[in-house]
């Protein structure tokens, strides 16, 4: 599926336009560039860089041949250029000048641009300027522990020709907490030209829980004259520590309703001395779905982990797909600012899937007033591929449900699927689509759909047409469980088929009917990722172009003849 909407123009559509929009000819291309003037200002002894970027107009989505401009340079030997003199392109390409200053004087040079049909200039300008300032490498700390002093080196870079002297180093603080410097260099002292030289250290102290802010000033001499640096200092501090235990991720993945999973969260003791966890419950939210297997206390050395069991149960009739709880243990021990060690709490989660039961196709343009679908609980999943019958290349954008307190799409009640199909062609099918039919009593309901297209197909008088739509009528059958003394109305035929294991880690077994079998593999954007013709059970291995495809729910969809059928398979490895 892809997004539709207005897309970026390329690159070289939008550097056309920048070039006032050149149209392209037979043979030769204007070239234009852009800018025509620069100016580059840079300290002597040091050099600075500038791009030119030229254009000759074309659409290189259209692979057109390369076409070759030449490139030089006159005027002031400050001036080079690092592009080759001779360039081969289609759109544009960019030129590379150096300007590196000798002296105090400012330097003039000009770019003259040949191609086939027309010659562009580019007018340089370099002005040097007497020194630049050093650059000051301090260390400013996200979070500095309260009662805890750090210190690092701070150092100065001279980016000029000339040497230079540092004469003075001032500190300003906040009033709580401060900055201070040790074992600062005698001074002045002097920094060659291009050389770094460490000053000395800068250390931070917190003695309240508020940030630390200040100022270094270096002030220092160049030649005969005198200028200074400022560099703004800042810190965070961090609250006292009573953390002692990390818990890793609670996330139990995706199961089946009915079903259970067990896992294991590693808790790490991040103190410097024993702990033990105690008094463990599973609070808030779904916690009665959850359970704890291990048993308490636990007795956690420093810097090492231990490991506690949780397994979640999924009801035999879920009533949503998102469980979550919170898992909460006391923590006996001292934390490394020698206080009481805090609770530990890791949030559990789990998603529940509904098998599907079947699968509809949507023919565009309908090929049939009504279609049905069956299921046996109360809330059911159903696939819905839609086929593109007619004889116009088309593009989806939505499927809309009439009543959406008896079905919806997804799992989570949405009216409208987005479809964003930029092209479907003619004979071509997409999906799945996924339906959730939720209706409380058993009987027999009419699910009113709506499909939004757009035909991708020029009429006579050259306009492409709005969106239209087609309408669709589905009967949902809402049938007793099977242990019920009720007989089951005609359904659709099926191609019952099985999955082995369900959720499945590496490979998975599918059991097919007698006879040859058309198999097709999607994941939930819709997109096949297997497709072949089997007889009897086979292996498939999990792969997509030979890597496994990633965790999650997939759709199988089974058909011999007239005789269709889908069932969610999940991935969890």
């Amino acid at each position: 599926m892809k997004l539709l909407g207005t897309k970026p123009l390329g690159l070289a559509l939008v550097m056309a336009a920048l070039f006032l929009g050149v149209s392209q000819r037979a043979y030769g291309y204007v070239i234009s560039v852009w800018p025509d003037t620069v100016t580059m200002t840079t300290a002597v002894g040091t050099s600075t860089d500038a791009y030119i970027y030229l254009s000759d107009g074309r659409d290189t989505s259209q692979n057109l041949p390369l076409g070759t401009v030449s490139v030089s340079l006159s005027g002031s030997s400050q001036f080079t250029m690092l592009t080759d003199s001779v360039l081969q392109f289609a759109g544009y390409t960019v030129i590379q000048v150096r300007y590196s200053p000798t002296s105090d004087y400012a330097a003039t040079a000009r770019l003259r641009i040949q191609g086939d049909s027309n010659i562009a200039y580019v007018y340089l300008t370099g002005n040097p300027i007497t020194h630049v300032q050093p650059q000051v490498t301090v260390v400013n700390y996200d979070t500095l522990r309260e009662g805890h002093q750090r210190c690092d080196n701070f150092s100065i870079y001279n980016p000029n020709a000339d040497s230079i002297w540092i004469t003075q180093v001032t500190l300003t603080n906040n009033s709580q907490n401060g900055y201070s410097l040790e074992n600062i260099v005698t001074l002045p002292a002097g920094i060659a030209s291009h050389q770094t030289l460490t000053m000395g250290e800068l250390c931070a102290l917190a003695t309240t829980d508020s940030e630390l802010y200040g100022n270094l000033q270096i002030t220092y001499n160049y030649g005969s004259g005198t200028d200074q640096a400022n560099v703004t200092l800042y810190s965070g501090v961090q609250l006292p520590q009573t953390e002692c235990v990390s818990g890793s991720d609670g996330d139990f993945g995706p199961t089946l309703e009915g079903t259970s999973v067990t896992k294991s969260i590693t808790f790490t003791n991040t103190s410097n001395s024993a702990v033990s966890l105690d008094s463990a419950e599973i609070v808030s939210g779904d916690y009665g779905q959850f359970a704890i297997n291990s048993s308490f206390p636990i007795s956690i050395a420093a810097g090492s982990s231990a490991d506690v069991s949780i397994t979640f149960s999924a009801p035999n009739s879920s009533t949503k797909n998102y469980y979550s709880a919170i898992f909460d243990a006391a923590v006996h021990g001292t934390s490394i600012d020698s206080l009481p060690c805090s609770s530990v709490s890791v949030p559990l989660s789990a998603s529940v899937y509904l098998p599907v039961v079947d699968s509809i196709t949507l023919d565009a343009p309908p090929g049939s007033s009504t279609i049905s679908i069956t299921a046996r609980a109360q809330r059911s999943l159903h696939a819905i591929f839609i086929h593109n019958a007619g004889m116009s290349v088309l593009s989806f954008q939505y499927l809309t449900i009439g009543d959406s307190s008896l079905a919806y799409f997804g799992s989570e009640g949405y009216e409208i699927a987005e479809l964003y199909y930029d092209t479907v062609s003619p004979g071509e099918t997409v999906g799945p689509v996924l339906l959730t039919l939720d209706a409380a009593d058993t009987g027999t309901y009419n699910l009113d759909l709506t499909l939004t297209y757009v035909v991708n197909q020029a009429h006579k008088n050259g306009n492409v047409p709005l969106s239209s739509s087609y309408n669709y009528t589905v009967v949902a059958h809402r049938l007793p469980p099977l242990n019920a003394s009720v007989s089951e109305p005609n359904a659709p035929a099926a191609a019952n088929f099985t999955l082995s294991p369900n959720p499945a880690r590496d490979a998975v077994t599918i059991g097919l009917p007698d006879g040859t079998s058309n198999v097709e593999i999607y994941d939930v954007l819709g997109n096949l990722i297997f497709q072949g013709t089997e007889h009897g059970s086979f292996v498939w291995d999990g792969a997509r172009s030979g890597s496994p495809v990633a965790n999650g729910s997939y759709i199988v969809r089974v058909s011999q003849g007239n005789q269709v059928s889908s069932q969610r398979l999940i991935f969890v490895r």
